[in-house]
């Protein structure tokens, strides 16, 4: 991929930016918090997790995930039919570690309504 390749999906700018930002886990935030007594502590575990790229438009203010968008090109096929099964497992995956009976982040269970709602419409498309 090249710096030319890298444009804005809602108005195909190519003056992006892009900065890291952490994933925030709160209910293992208050979990840890009523465990352990310790307000402060909470807000730490709750802080911490996996950083990733969120990039932003500075021509017309559009936010998005570069990760989500190659996951979606890749799982319409855009990418060759290696790219696309691969993406459709990455997604299953997402969708399982969202739901569940198991305490699950806010990140995760939205991530899980996204690769959810990705699977069916693009399965929709492709019947």
């Amino acid at each position: 991929m090249t710096p030319g390749d890298v444009h804005c999906p809602s108005c195909k700018g190519t003056a992006i930016q892009g900065q890291l930002v952490p994933m925030r886990d709160a209910p293992a935030g208050a979990v840890m918090a009523l465990l352990t007594n310790d307000a402060a502590a909470g807000v730490l575990v709750a802080q911490s997790g996996n950083l990733f790229v969120q990039a932003f438009c500075l021509t017309c203010g559009a936010i998005w995930l570069p990760a989500q968008e190659i996951l979606v090109n890749a799982f319409r096929g855009e990418r060759g039919e290696t790219a696309r099964q691969w993406a459709r497992v990455r997604l299953e995956e997402m969708v399982k570690r969202g739901r569940g009976f198991k305490l699950v982040s806010e990140e995760d269970r939205r991530m899980a309504e996204w690769a959810s709602s990705v699977l069916s419409s693009v399965d929709t498309l492709i019947r």
